[in-house]
């Protein structure tokens, strides 16, 4: 009983370093492990000439230099595409000219209108009104101010606290912040928490009354008790207005802290009552080497 009795009091020490190094914010804060060196490779096996001649660019089985060169130039024009296509595309399937200037109205759908933006020239500055009408739904602005708070988790212990700020102008520059609170349960009154932040300089590319598409580069941190590292940020989200009063909303970053890659994708449908939204949906984060993923509940003021 007595050798019973010792291995349970080491087992009651042990296992709350045990779980903490089990933990989802633990192991992402841990770097990728290093990369183990190649084992020695056997010498290669001696080719008579006879071999080498019938491998060559010009024997049966090698490859015609023309139609090599022909496979490397399809595989750039389409990787060029998959890289530009995103960037170019918005403003001609928007039909936006990049001339034209986009207001904004106190909210989305003010004054019943099928949208959020007043673009020109329907709408040109004659029409954006002074201070003395900024309650009215037709009053247009040259900025936009947007702030959301929200909560998510995984339902396996990791709870997720959001604020997003997000200032848009007539000139398509803009700025968008957004800090997450991780916290974690590891069970036997023990917990684990971290914060997640990036700030972004945004550009609109791509503008009409119904959808609007920006992209964004910045920084982001990630600080807690542990330690606090630094890295950057790459932004890209569309929103759309498809019927009053329902709101899409998505967005992509892509980036680092420290020497771990991080990528992050959020997707949201919300409903508008004036100047508020109420939304729900999905958020998945990879961070390091882990997951952090569940759905979300949040509220958007917009004004």
């Amino acid at each position: 009983m007595r050798r019973w009795h010792w291995c349970l009091v080491a087992a009651s020490v042990l296992y709350p370093v045990n779980a903490q190094a089990q933990g989802v914010l633990q192991r992402g804060r841990e770097l990728p492990p290093a990369a183990a060196a190649p084992a020695a490779s056997p010498p290669a096996p001696s080719t008579t000439k006879s071999q080498t001649d019938t491998s060559g660019s010009n024997g049966a089985n090698g490859l015609d230099p023309d139609a090599g060169t022909a496979l490397f130039v399809l595989g750039l024009a389409a990787a060029g595409a998959v890289v530009v296509g995103p960037f170019l595309l918005p403003a001609t399937l928007l039909g936006d000219q990049g001339s034209n200037d986009g207001y904004f109205p106190i909210y989305p759908y003010a004054d019943h209108f099928p949208g959020y933006q007043r673009i020109n020239p329907f709408y040109g500055a004659a029409s954006v009104k002074n201070g003395t009408n900024f309650d009215e739904p037709d009053y247009l602005r040259p900025w936009s101010v947007r702030f959301a708070a929200e909560e998510g988790t995984d339902f396996r212990g990791v709870n997720r606290v959001n604020g997003r700020l997000f200032l848009d102008t007539l000139t398509r520059l803009g700025v968008l912040t957004n800090w997450n609170y991780l916290d974690e349960r590891l069970g036997h009154g023990r917990a684990d928490h971290t914060t997640l932040g990036d700030t972004n300089v945004t550009l609109r590319i791509g503008q009409s009354e119904k959808v609007q598409v920006y992209t964004g580069l910045g920084w982001r941190v990630r600080t807690d008790d542990v330690n606090t590292r630094w890295g950057f940020n790459f932004l890209y989200g569309i929103d759309w207005y498809p019927v009053e009063p329902v709101i899409v909303s998505t967005s992509l970053d892509v980036g680092s802290i420290g020497s771990q890659w991080v990528f992050h994708g959020r997707g949201t449908v919300g409903v508008t009552y004036r100047h508020f939204e109420l939304f729900g949906g999905y958020d998945f984060m990879r961070l390091g080497a882990v997951n952090i993923q569940g759905p979300l509940v949040g509220v958007r003021i917009w004004f």
